[in-house]
């Protein structure tokens, strides 16, 4: 008897942990298997103008490679980054967009638009559609990058990319307003920006506060528009890493609401070689990957560059393709979609 009382104690506590609402979720190891992960989207985030024939030649090069499974599966987020929130449409020459358009008929990725705050609405909607007229195929619009940071909250016009002074009420009750007015008769999905969580910084506050705003006006103000949002999750080498802001970001949203994590990497100051930058980001992503659902995206933080003394790249000049780093960030999108 003593026996059977055992076994149904440990049933139960079983049972009952199995159910916990928000119970935390490990992070994986390098033999996860990835049956476990869902079926996220995948992609690179992209300085596409950036030595734009040699990136797309290395990047057709690298696709090259790809299972068609994986490329159906991927984006490239061609204006990503800092330099989204520099460039004006005239920036791009027409030849650089063909040849991103063209490399995308040939692989069949689909590409992601930043839009440029600092420009009108009007302009970046014209400039969107020029990339639809020579042939471009976009998942989502992003609504600009990164303006939570404190460059954009103190207005610093040091930096090229700050215009003015950006604040979660300017940017929820001003910027998208307008933007989106303009995009949404265009029916495609409308990202905008959220914060990630920095527990023990000064800016932690505000950082929450950039999310409470951008949540409120998604519920109230934004209804009828096809809404998802993006976060940007870099680890700098933290023993335990804030994964669970993920599930907490979520519980903030109108149900079915996509994310899309549009940059993640590492910015550990500890890291200064690209075989270390591949192993940790891969256990980053997956890590990422097991916190995410079917329908999200998880993107590589940079495609390209060729950038002196960097580990950030997955393409590289110096490599004439793919470097350590990114044989492991390809390793993981392979593992993903292996066929």
């Amino acid at each position: 008897m003593k026996y059977l009382i055992s076994l149904l104690t440990l049933l139960s506590l079983t049972f009952c942990s199995s159910n916990q609402p928000n119970a935390e979720v490990s992070s994986p190891s390098d033999s996860s298997d990835f049956q476990e992960i869902p079926k996220i989207q995948l992609g690179f985030s992209a300085k596409g103008s950036l030595q734009a024939a040699e990136q797309v030649a290395l990047t057709d090069k690298m696709l090259d490679d790809f299972p068609q499974g994986l490329k159906d599966n991927l984006h490239i987020r061609v204006s990503g980054g800092t330099r989204s929130q520099k460039e004006m449409p005239n920036d791009w020459k027409d030849s650089d967009i063909r040849l991103w358009t063209d490399l995308q008929k040939k692989h069949g990725f689909k590409f992601v638009f930043v839009v440029n705050g600092n420009d009108t609405p009007q302009s970046q909607k014209q400039f969107y559609q020029k990339w639809v007229g020579f042939g471009a195929q976009f998942s989502f619009v992003e609504m600009m990058n990164e303006y939570y940071m404190t460059k954009f909250r103190t207005g610093d016009k040091s930096k090229p990319e700050v215009t003015r002074a950006i604040t979660p009420e300017v940017y929820a009750e001003d910027l998208l307003p307008k933007f989106i007015n303009e995009f949404k008769s265009l029916d495609i999905p409308l990202f905008v920006i959220f914060a990630p969580e920095k527990e023990g910084k000064k800016n932690n506050t505000y950082l929450k506060e950039w999310n409470n705003v951008v949540a409120s006006a998604i519920k109230k103000n934004f209804k009828d528009v096809k809404i998802g949002v993006t976060v940007h999750l870099y680890e700098k080498g933290e023993t335990n890493y804030n994964y669970q802001q993920l599930i907490r970001l979520r519980e903030m949203l109108p149900q079915g609401v996509p994310i899309a994590v549009t940059e993640a990497g590492s910015l550990d100051p500890k890291i200064r070689d690209y075989d270390s930058a591949g192993k940790t980001i891969y256990k980053h992503y997956k890590s990422i990957a097991m916190h995410l659902r079917p329908g999200d995206y998880l993107f590589d933080q940079t495609l390209y560059n060729n950038y002196s003394n960097n580990t950030m790249a997955t393409l590289h000049s110096s490599y004439n393709g793919i470097t350590p780093k990114g044989e492991q960030v390809v390793k993981f999108m392979k593992e993903m979609y292996p066929d």
